[in-house]
């Protein structure tokens, strides 16, 4: 995002706030458009490097989104290694990341599946069915992966947000996780794995996830 219109969107979001943040600093950001040259790949030496200094006494990072933070080949494994430990460096240093990354057409993250074996929580946002652009932000929230958590905890949830004059409000509804009742129908069918994935569109960590919560384990 150009920084301009970075700022320009932090600034309409401010007088929605309820509070202040308790330090100056306490949220950062660092754009590609503050360097001449723009962001190192974080994926070299120099980006890891740079990554490890600016997240120094930082709670959480939000490297928003890897493919543009990262110029390996999305489908190549071991071009996510680099990313992975230095992912794995800030988490030993107390450091929790947010990773966002783009979906593909099927509706799974893009390239190699190996990104979400050190993650401890893979979310996937969905538009609902029917909806339209003039809605603004509405969509559905998926956990692909919960570890940690289970049951009603991770269920998926539709989230709206209202805009006013002077507030945005977000209206949080249960949604009925019509994907694992197909999912489970599908099995019983006697399809497959693979098949349940490409026909909705989730992960197959999400249909064995199903099918372990269907079998009471």
């Amino acid at each position: 995002m150009p920084l301009v219109a970075l700022q320009e969107r932090v600034a309409s979001i401010v007088p929605g706030m309820a509070a202040n943040p308790p330090a100056d600093d306490f949220l950062r950001f660092l754009p590609a458009d503050y360097f001449r040259d723009g962001l190192p790949d974080l994926a070299s030496l120099e980006g890891r490097a740079l990554l490890e200094r600016v997240t120094a006494g930082v709670d959480l990072v939000i490297l928003d989104n890897l493919s543009s933070l990262a110029r390996g080949r999305e489908n190549e494994a071991d071009d996510w290694q680099p990313i992975q430990d230095t992912i794995l460096s800030l988490r030993r240093r107390g450091v929790s990341s947010l990773v966002v990354h783009h979906a593909a057409k099927g509706g799974q993250q893009r390239g190699t599946s190996r990104r979400e074996d050190i993650l401890d929580t893979v979310i996937a946002l969905r538009r609902p069915e029917g909806y339209s652009a003039s809605e603004g932000a509405r969509f559905e929230v998926h956990f692909e992966k919960a570890r940690g958590f289970m049951g009603a905890e991770a269920a998926p949830f539709e989230v709206r947000l209202e805009t006013t004059a002077d507030d945005y409000l977000w209206h949080v509804s249960d949604l009925a996780n019509d994907d694992q009742t197909m999912a489970l129908s599908m099995l019983a069918r006697g399809e497959t794995v693979p098949a349940v994935v490409k026909a909705l569109g989730v992960s197959r960590t999400t249909v064995y996830r199903w099918q372990k919560e269907a079998a009471g384990e």
